[in-house]
């Protein structure tokens, strides 16, 4: 499991980023808008239905939550007679119910992704499973532990993070009409509007957890070197010394300095398939229904159980 770029320095970190960059390209991201925006459109019809005659759709389970899950299906080769049971684990393990087993959920997907990418050795397609299982750098490749301990921290950073960037957006413009009156004039500002969304209500809690090296001083206490640390991502994205007016949503703003997807050498390798499936997204549900809103006050609207991810349970609406 900690075979990953997530929990490693140079330079193992080094030679397996250099690996899964070579298949994740911004060649291989492109190629799914039409089938993003595919999947985007037949869900928000769904929506349509669910939300007929005035009811009221949880916005999260009809939407948020499906788009993402099958876009990494697709992404990774996952076979749609496969889906069911691969989402069955990924929810175990992105803590969708805290008190749950996940060691048993664990160990089944390893095993399917074992086996699928011995698979995609004999058979490859055109998936980033295959990409990885090919990639090379001067003769080295991914071994299949690298793999399925890549394969596992693509599926739990990029599934659910997603989740909560399309949940966590949609509530931030419910709740700032002038914001989402300029995204609809203007549909340019969206590329934009998803890192302000990254900013403002980031879809994760804390990183993963650091140690220290050295001792150093954070707000005046000295921390020795050795010990265990989990920086916080929506903290630092709220800090009045990079960011004027920090708790307010404004889509127009400069946000270079957030650290939504990570920093440094460890910055998120999945953030340009994050933000294509953001500006879609919202793109095509803030154009679909203009009469959006909520269906709910947003004190009442409860958040995930989670020391990692942040994003709601549910996010009742009306669509017109």
């Amino acid at each position: 499991m900690f075979r990953n770029v997530l929990y490693m320095d140079p330079p193992d970190h080094t030679r397996l980023r250099q690996l899964v960059t070579k298949a994740f390209t911004p060649r291989v991201v492109d190629r799914l808008r039409p089938r993003i925006e595919e999947l985007t459109g037949d869900l928000l019809s769904s929506v349509a239905s669910l939300g007929a005659a005035g009811r009221a759709v949880d916005l999260m389970a009809a939407f948020a939550a499906p788009l993402p899950k099958t876009v990494i299906c697709e992404l990774l080769g996952i076979p749609e007679s496969d889906r069911p049971d691969f989402a069955a684990w990924s929810d175990a393990l992105n803590g969708a119910d805290p008190s749950a087993d996940q060691i048993g959920p664990l160990r089944q997907a390893a095993a399917y992704l074992g086996a699928l990418a011995e698979r995609k050795r004999t058979q490859p397609g055109p998936d980033l499973l295959s990409a990885m299982v090919e990639a090379s750098q001067d003769g080295d490749r991914l071994s299949r532990q690298e793999l399925i301990a890549m394969t596992v921290l693509m599926v739990l950073a990029g599934q659910d993070t997603t989740v909560n960037l399309i949940g966590n957006g949609v509530l931030a413009f419910l709740q700032a009409p002038d914001q989402l009156a300029l995204v609809r004039s203007d549909p340019e500002l969206l590329p934009g509007a998803i890192e302000e969304i990254v900013r403002y209500d980031c879809p994760v809690n804390v990183s993963a957890e650091r140690f220290t090296l050295a001792p150093i001083v954070l707000g005046g206490v000295e921390i020795p070197a050795g010990e265990l640390l989990y920086p916080s991502m929506l903290s630092a994205n709220r800090d009045p010394r990079q960011f004027a007016r920090p708790d307010a949503f404004d889509i127009t703003r400069d946000t270079r300095g957030h650290l939504g997807f990570g920093h440094g050498i460890h910055y998120c390798v999945g953030a340009p398939l994050a933000r294509l499936e953001g500006v879609i997204a919202l793109g095509m549900l803030f154009a679909r229904f203009p009469g959006l809103r909520l269906a709910a006050s947003p004190d009442s609207l409860a958040r995930r159980d989670s020391t990692l991810l942040h994003g709601l349970v549910e996010l009742p609406v009306y669509l017109e």
